[in-house]
């Protein structure tokens, strides 16, 4: 009866682990934006980027992304380094910024705040990894700007 509790109580221990672990999707891969299928919201043409790649190492909660992006502005490379549930400080060509990665289930959500000449901006990006694990789909919602709150949906494809 024992050795049986045991057995069922391990079974259960291991099953919780594994669909613990499977709530936290991994980004790793090359990633290229359809643009076809990604919405830009109100932004203006000019701040769209054209073209947007992403290379994503990932270590179980140790993230780095080098974003290339392409647009009006030329192109531009960001790389960030996040340790997902530990806020911290990044720089980017955009300035500093404070960030708070954690998991929301399974999905990645990188809150920030900006402190920009035109005032403070918050954004939230939530990256949620299709069942396939073919794409993903960054949905970022920026408050603070002169515009008002601004929405947009990038969807990115495993390269």
């Amino acid at each position: 009866m024992i050795k049986r509790t045991l057995l069922a109580f391990t079974a259960t221990a291991l099953l919780s682990l594994s669909l613990f672990a499977a709530d936290k999707p991994d980004f790793s891969g090359n990633w290229t934006m359809n643009k076809d299928k990604s919405d830009f919201g109100p932004m203006p043409p000019q701040m769209t980027p054209e073209k947007l790649s992403r290379k994503i190492t990932q270590k179980e909660d140790d993230l780095k992304a080098t974003t290339t992006q392409t647009g009006s502005r030329g192109e531009m490379t960001s790389e960030l380094e996040y340790m997902i549930g530990k806020s911290g400080k990044v720089k980017s060509q955009m300035g500093e910024s404070e960030v708070s990665p954690k998991w929301d289930g399974s999905t990645l959500v990188v809150a920030s705040k900006r402190e920009t000449p035109n005032g403070t901006f918050e954004i939230e990006e939530r990256w949620e990894l299709a069942a396939d694990k073919k794409s993903f789909t960054v949905t970022t919602k920026i408050s603070g700007t002169p515009m008002g709150d601004i929405v947009t949906k990038v969807l990115m494809e495993k390269q």
